[in-house]
């Protein structure tokens, strides 16, 4: 897609764009207004590597099913572009098929899967990449589990996917 000097006006379905160069947004009532400044090509990404935090309290039996769940819930969501998926688990051990294990660790917080997600960034700077989180699984609450989908839905959205070059940042908000 190419524009030049336009206003587009988007509606990003909760997922807000952080952009690096000429854009400017304006918020009204919910839709967001970019003012497009130079010429911009959004590319489609062949893929972009997961990262995913996984933490498992116990390994009781409803603990681990419930946390089964939730690593099942946000991997459903996956789109084809997503891969590989590399994990870091925490805790209890819990498989997780069709990902790579980067590093169990009993005792461990997400700094470690944010440290490996860097170290990537850092040799492939010109990568998307997503981040991933088991929210919910430390703490069960209604409020945690609401985040968690919201969180999930805009990392894995396609607008995060398909961002142009001129942005480093997609995030829902």
């Amino acid at each position: 897609m190419r524009t030049s000097t336009s206003v587009l006006k988007t509606f990003f379905s909760s997922i807000f764009l952080l952009c690096v160069s000429d854009f400017q947004l304006v918020l009204d009532s919910s839709i967001f207004w970019i003012r497009e400044e130079t010429a911009t090509e959004i590319t489609l990404p062949s893929n972009i590597p997961v990262f995913y935090n996984l933490y498992l309290k116990r390994r009781r039996p409803r603990e681990y099913n419930r946390v089964k769940n939730i690593v099942d819930e946000q991997l459903s969501m996956l789109r084809e572009e997503h891969h590989p998926v590399y994990v870091h688990s925490i805790g209890h051990m819990l498989p997780v098929p069709n990902t790579t294990l980067l590093k169990h660790h009993s005792q461990a917080d997400e700094t470690v899967t944010l440290r490996s997600l860097w170290k990537h960034c850092r040799k492939n700077p010109h990568d998307k990449v997503v981040y991933l989180h088991s929210k919910g699984s430390f703490t069960r609450t209604p409020e945690n589990e609401r985040l968690r989908r919201f969180l999930t839905t805009g990392a894995l959205s396609q607008q995060c996917s398909n961002l142009p070059s001129t942005c480093n940042v997609c995030a829902s908000r």
